[in-house]
């Protein structure tokens, strides 16, 4: 999550989700082997669901904000964070947000911590 999140602050403007994918793609060096991953349960690119559920969750920490359909952009709460140059934004990290609790602790939302 830390990739995007210093993409976004570096950006300092609205980004798409894939605009975002292309970019962190790139930054790490992805070979399409890589890119067409699927999830084991669907067919849906792993690459992309990570995106996905960072940017979601990143959302909800309320660290970035939707500005519109597959749009977001930082938020002052983002960029404080970035500030302080953190090493590692995980879900253990985003538990230090209220609203990000809040959304792992209603029934049905993943609460896997192995991103």
């Amino acid at each position: 999550m830390l990739p995007i999140l210093r993409l976004a602050f570096t950006k300092n403007k609205i980004l798409s989700t894939k605009e975002t994918a292309i970019i962190i793609a790139k930054e790490f060096n992805l070979s399409i082997c890589d890119l067409n991953t699927t999830v084991s349960s669907s067919k849906q690119k792993l690459f992309n669901n990570r995106i996905n559920w960072a940017l979601t969750y990143l959302k909800k920490a309320e660290l970035i904000e939707s500005t519109s359909w597959g749009k977001y952009r930082i938020t002052a709460r983002g960029k404080s964070l970035i500030k302080t140059d953190p090493t590692d934004v995980n879900l253990k990290f985003l538990k230090n947000y209220k609203e990000f609790n809040d959304f792992q602790n209603k029934k049905g939302t993943r609460k896997n911590t192995n991103l």
